[in-house]
């Protein structure tokens, strides 16, 4: 069975999908399907955990929760690699899960040459052709994130990338962001681990400081503004995605910045009524109301942006504004 249209668009330009349609990774998979790759306990809060078998293999769908947006589920790869790669209905990926006041981390192996040899020049899915590899895959992904960091440091040629979050508030202040900086910080110092300074994807950047108020989110506000229909924003849900692709031998880790809006247009409408005079006479009468317009529900894309190796560039909308504007008419 070849894979479903939406993983083979995203398979060939992974970047370009993202650029153009948000994603909502599966925040908490059931450890019953997780197959080989366990996070090991350890005693208390904030502990280290690294986990065992990265590798997963996804299929795109839409999403239940988030309208107009994507989101994947997962076979780990366990047991036998090489029928999984002969049903070729799934793209092999490294994926993150999360765990509460853990950090899950994840250290990904450098790109040997000889994995190529070992697989030959990839599969062709569904007449899409593009090469992957299932030992040692050029895309990662970790949980969807609504309030967790990532951070990604080390080597770009073998990285490692931790996810930390909480259910709960932090016990330490309201700036989340700082919290797991620092606390990331002395997590790796008892670990011995020195590998320079971690570039990082916190709640500021997808949420902001106060909740929804983002540059890119506010950008996209004041541009619906300028519609001609005058539409106004209800409602916006931010989260955030992390994904990473392998250029040749080096990685690249993006974060996805995306919202569930809920945009309404106050419009007039001429709506007619009978009125009667005792039983004899009925006439027509044509009355102007103001009526609120709800558009439906859509997940956008504000932004994609590195930033690891290096990154803190400023959010690119004008694809998000290009990809919405056929939806606001």
């Amino acid at each position: 069975m070849p894979l479903n249209f939406t993983t083979a668009l995203f398979a060939k330009d992974p970047l370009w999908f993202l650029k153009s349609y948000a994603i909502n990774p599966p925040a908490d998979p059931n450890p019953q399907l997780r197959g080989e790759q366990t996070i090991p306990h350890a005693q208390g809060r904030f502990k280290s955990a690294e986990v065992g078998v990265p590798i997963a293999w996804i299929k795109l769908s839409p999403d239940p929760l988030y309208p107009r947006a994507f989101t994947f589920d997962l076979e780990f790869a366990a047991g036998d690699v090489r029928a999984r790669i002969e049903r070729a209905d799934r793209l092999p990926v490294y994926y993150l899960p999360w765990e509460p006041d853990k950090f899950v981390r994840m250290s990904i192996p450098a790109y040997r040459e000889q994995n190529v040899a070992d697989f030959g020049i990839g599969r062709d899915h569904s007449s899409k052709t593009f090469s992957i590899d299932p030992y040692n895959p050029h895309l990662f992904f970790t949980a969807g994130l609504t309030g967790c960091s990532v951070f990604v440091y080390g080597d770009p040629r073998q990285p490692t990338v931790t996810h930390v979050g909480t259910r709960t508030d932090t016990p330490f202040g309201d700036d989340c962001a700082l919290f797991w900086r620092e606390l990331l910080f002395l997590e790796r110092c008892q670990r011995g681990d020195y590998q320079g300074m971690a570039s990082e994807a916190n709640m500021d950047q997808y949420q902001g400081r106060t909740f929804g108020k983002t540059r890119s989110i506010g950008e996209f506000c004041r541009w619906l503004a300028t519609r001609p229909e005058k539409f106004t924003i209800e409602d916006i849900i931010p989260y955030g995605a992390v994904f990473g692709i392998r250029y040749g031998s080096l990685w690249s880790f993006y974060l996805q910045e995306c919202g569930v809006v809920y945009a309404y247009k106050v419009v007039q409408q001429k709506q007619q009524e009978k009125q009667q005079l005792l039983t004899f006479f009925e006439w027509a009468v044509t009355k102007t109301v103001t009526v609120k317009k709800t558009f439906p529900t859509r997940t956008i894309p504000f932004s994609v942006r590195p930033f690891f190796p290096k990154g803190g560039g400023s959010a690119s909308l004008r694809r998000a504004f290009k990809y919405q504007t056929y939806y606001y008419q």
